[in-house]
């Protein structure tokens, strides 16, 4: 990436339609933008109350700050790009698979919340391909972050930079040959 590249780091969370006029304000093109929210909501809501806060942050926030930032991308200079973070738990083929981990896991909330975001992704593709962009979808793995408290090295957890690699190297244009696709870092995952 080049030396005057900005990187502009914008939280959307609850805040969404404050932050997203900011973050346009600062900026006249783009050529970069990377979805990496996420939330697992394990508080004393109801069931719905969890579905509908993971639903927002994990889906709604990605879908609408891609929307918002699309008059930037579409003044990139470069091949504008479009990587979404996913997660193991948002797939249905893993979920459905009794050989995997993701089959006994309970969560439902959170597996629906990280499944919608490969739905937006896969509309995403189908609409910003025919423009010549790249969309992905990358899953890091397990990865060291205040997520849970088991999201720890000392518990197996990669680091988070180790995690990051993959987003590098489709940033510097090493993996351009998985855009339409749901990747993890070591090659392509199940949707």
């Amino acid at each position: 990436m080049a030396s005057s590249t900005k990187t502009i780091i914008l939280t959307t969370g609850a805040m969404f339609n404050e932050s997203i006029p900011v973050g346009k304000t600062m900026l006249t093109k783009l050529g970069v933008l990377v979805n990496n929210a996420g939330i697992a909501n394990s508080g004393n809501e109801s069931m719905f109350h969890k579905l509908k806060s993971t639903l927002r942050t994990n889906a709604a926030g990605p879908y609408a700050t891609v929307k918002a930032f699309t008059p930037l991308l579409s003044k990139s200079l470069s091949t504008p790009c479009i990587v979404n973070v996913s997660s193991g738990a948002g797939s249905i083929t893993l979920r459905l698979n009794p050989e995997d981990a993701f089959y006994k896991t309970k969560r439902d909330q959170y597996q629906i919340s990280k499944a919608a975001p490969n739905m937006v992704t896969a509309c995403q593709i189908t609409e910003y391909h025919p423009r010549g962009w790249k969309v992905l979808v990358y899953r890091p793995g397990w990865t060291e972050r205040n997520f849970t408290p088991r999201n720890k090295t000392a518990d197996g957890a990669k680091p988070t930079s180790e995690g990051a690699v993959p987003i590098v190297r489709i940033l510097n244009g090493e993996r351009d040959a998985e855009a339409g696709k749901h990747f993890r870092y070591d090659g392509e995952h199940p949707w």
